[in-house]
């Protein structure tokens, strides 16, 4: 059994031999199907490291298959191919996701061969327990690294905070982005060990910025996370030996995984609150977070989801969202930040709209700490 195994299921018996050809070129094992029942027979069989999908079947649609692979716990990334609207596919993807599925993205039909080529070359990058045991070594021999992402405030463009993103500098292919090893790492119980590596360099890095750049430092964190009681505790004592005040980093959480057990989260989250981190939603407007959890959930910020920020401008629904997300926030007295500002329109439309801070590859893309400390320090007060 090799260790990319791809299954496929479309009612289109050409695109099933294309997607074979070049699953194949790319190094998997292809099995591929136009059968539901032997889909997900080979789901549990099989154990596919990466699921494709058409959504609509003669005799099956793309949510029932979804919801019965999310019943065998199915762990692989599904990528979805359909030609339904956007507003479908979106909606189908959250559902995936709230199920528990790893969903990876989209192929919309037509599809270019081109593009199935380059998805499938970029994520054989994570399949396989070679790949697994490479993440191991990588989390324990220092190869993971972190680029810093500026937050400003949008009217006067000053400096205020920096979101910590993880890389994995691996010997011999560079740079991985990681959208490619994170799935791994939370598949294979390695993403506490993960996270605590970037915890541990984010904060070391506040401390050496301490006198220079003295803005709070953002690190996400996994759901997983959440259940070791004792990471409140760890992460003050790691402040205390770095020199570190609480209140220079700030942790962000996925909507969705605000989610789960409300009781450990409030126990959880409040002590890290009350020892002084602030908290803060990820990708805010994509989940279904209720106003009981944002109000009953100890968070100080929000942050729009950068698919609203993109699309606002020629899409009356995301426009509306955006609105509707400053405003709640401002009910609840908590600060937003706007994820992914790409164009000057869009960082207009948002201080138009009353957003206040924000940060997007418009401002400045996510660079090493050595690259920022040039650009910003040393940093005068009020300036950026």
């Amino acid at each position: 059994m090799g260790d990319r195994r791809l299954l496929a299921i479309d009612d289109e018996k050409g695109l099933l031999a294309v997607v074979q050809e070049i699953a194949q070129t790319a190094g998997y094992d292809v099995v591929t199907t136009s059968d539901p029942d032997f889909f997900l027979q080979q789901t549990r069989e099989w154990q596919p490291t990466l699921v494709l999908m058409d959504l609509q079947m003669p005799d099956v649609d793309g949510v029932e298959l979804l919801r019965a692979m999310a019943a065998e716990q199915l762990r692989a990334p599904i990528i979805l191919m359909s030609g339904v609207e956007d507003k479908v596919l979106r909606t189908v993807g959250d559902l995936g996701t709230d199920l528990g599925l790893n969903m990876r993205g989209v192929l919309a039909k037509p599809i270019r061969m081109e593009t199935l080529r380059r998805t499938l070359e970029e994520d054989a990058a994570p399949a396989g327990n070679n790949r697994a045991d490479e993440l191991r070594d990588a989390i324990a021999g220092g190869q993971l690294v972190l680029h810093y992402q500026p937050v400003i405030r949008l009217a006067s463009r000053e400096l205020i905070g920096f979101e910590a993103l993880v890389r994995w500098n691996h010997p011999t292919e560079g740079l991985i982005q990681p959208d490619f090893f994170i799935p791994l790492a939370e598949e294979r119980g390695m993403i506490d060990d993960l996270t605590w590596t970037v915890v541990r360099l984010a904060v070391e890095q506040a401390a050496r910025w301490a006198l220079t750049i003295a803005v709070p430092i953002a690190i996400n964190l996994s759901a997983t996370n959440l259940n070791d009681e004792a990471f409140p505790d760890k992460l003050a004592q790691l402040c205390r030996e770095c020199g570190v005040q609480p209140n220079q980093i700030h942790l962000e959480l996925t909507e969705t995984a605000t989610s789960r057990d409300t009781m450990r989260l409030k126990a959880i989250l409040s002590r890290i609150r009350l020892k002084g981190f602030k908290l803060a939603i990820d990708d805010f407007g994509i989940g279904y977070s209720s106003m009981m959890q944002l109000r009953s959930l100890p968070f100080s910020t929000l942050k729009i989801d950068k698919s609203f920020v993109n699309d606002m401008l020629h899409s009356e629904d995301a426009g509306i969202i955006v609105d509707a997300i400053l405003a709640l926030a401002g009910a609840f007295r908590m600060d937003v930040v706007a994820e992914g500002i790409e164009t000057e329109a869009q960082l207009a439309a948002l201080v138009t709209r009353g957003a206040i801070s924000g940060q997007g590859y418009l401002i400045a893309r996510p660079a090493p700490a050595d690259d920022i400390s040039r650009r910003f320090s040393p940093l005068k007060e009020g300036t950026a």
